[in-house]
């Protein structure tokens, strides 16, 4: 019970134990069991939806933005580079028309190998088959299959069009499906409604929101907030078929194939973005003028000629020199050749080699303890030096 003055409420009167079938009305701090309560209006079935299943939808969206573009993590800083090689999306539509290649539609005879039975066979085969030449399938079982690889669910609808009297089989955005099941089978589907958006007839931009309600029972149609038409099921059975991609257990929704692919995806491009900037500097070399108070027009390219004074220096500088040079050589060379392969590519762009793969190898320029000689397959690097430069073991320590 609430206490001082105040907007009346509704409690349902079981609380109390008046009965079913009557309300309590508090005003104030006083309840009267028996009067008749105004119940406040019921939301619309498009006003529910609007609250429903909002991690699913917002994992779609997620999913769906990671595959088209492949966002990077937080703000760009000053000049920071940022490649992207979407790996995600070349993956997922790789591993989808492998999955479908090949796909054909056969019918046999279930009652018998009669000539009746194979047959009627035939005759099935024959429809399915016409069904599957006018619904074009084969590009929408791909463009499904996307779908549910991306976002981890999908959806085909199957009705009947009256008209031309032809089966028609559409997928609807899962992204607009909502479904309700039995609480003990969560594979048992009860009701599913269907919601899209179309432009208006009169030529402007305006456009309204259609959802469709689909029970074994009953159909309804939504334009709006408003009920357009409410009619009996004409199927008996709900025409949609939602299935999962990858079905988690205790989950009546699929899993994404995107998940798994981000945190490679990302260190893939990182690591890439950082090497490129390697060798664009190491490219276009900064110059350094030492003892000149003022410098103008000064060209870095082949051929240019510098003024300067007595006693003044200019030079090129070498980001990458102390050894620096072999370092990011072989960088370039272990990372390369695993572009297609960014599992083996770990933190800080360092090569992840499988446990007891070439043990003792020399790593930064430098032969394992106490070996003097080697062979040329123990020293690759040496295969790199210039004549006059130094032996890797007296090189300086790699700068970072």
């Amino acid at each position: 019970m609430s206490s001082g003055q105040g907007r009346p409420r509704l409690l349902p009167d079981d609380r109390w134990g008046f009965g079913i079938g009557r309300a309590v009305v508090i005003v104030g701090g006083d309840f009267l069991p028996g009067v008749p309560a105004r119940r406040s209006p019921e939301p619309t079935l498009p006003a529910l939806l609007r609250r429903m299943d909002e991690d699913r939808l917002r994992r779609y969206r997620e999913n769906l933005a990671f595959y088209e573009r492949q966002p990077w993590e937080g703000r760009a800083r000053r000049s920071e580079r940022r490649l992207t090689f979407n790996y995600a999306k070349a993956f997922c539509d790789k591993v989808t028309s492998y999955l479908l290649n090949g796909q054909s539609v056969q019918v046999d005879p279930g009652d018998g190998e009669s000539a009746e039975a194979r047959a009627r066979a035939r005759a099935a085969e024959r429809a399915l088959r016409e069904v599957e030449s006018v619904n074009g399938l084969a590009q929408l079982d791909f463009e499904t299959e996307l779908d549910c690889a991306v976002l981890g669910d999908a959806v085909y609808r199957v009705t009947c069009d009256p008209a031309e009297g032809q089966v028609r089989v559409s997928a609807p955005d899962v992204q607009g499906i909502y479904a309700w099941r039995l609480p003990d089978d969560p594979s048992r589907i009860t009701a599913v409604a269907s919601q899209y958006v179309v432009p208006a007839t009169d030529g402007s931009t305006a456009t309204t929101t259609i959802t469709e309600h689909w029970t074994p029972e009953v159909f309804e149609l939504w334009r709006g907030e408003e009920v357009a038409e409410r009619m009996p099921n004409p199927y008996g059975f709900i025409p949609f078929v939602i299935f999962p991609n990858v079905r988690e257990p205790k989950q009546a929704w699929g899993a994404s194939d995107i998940p798994p692919l981000v945190g490679s995806s990302r260190e893939l491009n990182r690591a890439f973005s950082q090497l490129s900037q390697i060798l664009e500097l190491s490219g276009n070399p900064i110059a350094v003028l030492e003892g000149i108070n003022d410098s103008r027009d000064i060209a870095v390219e082949p051929g240019a000629v510098w003024e300067v004074p007595e006693r003044a220096r200019a030079y090129l500088l070498d980001l990458l020199q102390g050894g620096g040079g072999r370092a990011a050589h072989g960088l370039h060379r272990s990372h390369l050749p695993d572009a297609a392969r960014p599992g083996r590519i770990a933190a800080n762009g360092v090569r992840a080699e499988p446990p007891g793969a070439e043990r003792g190898r020399a790593q930064h320029g430098t032969r394992p303890p106490g070996e003097e000689g080697g062979t040329e397959a123990d020293h690759p690097d040496d295969r790199l030096r210039a004549p006059g430069d130094a032996h890797p073991t007296a090189a300086a320590p790699v700068q970072r």
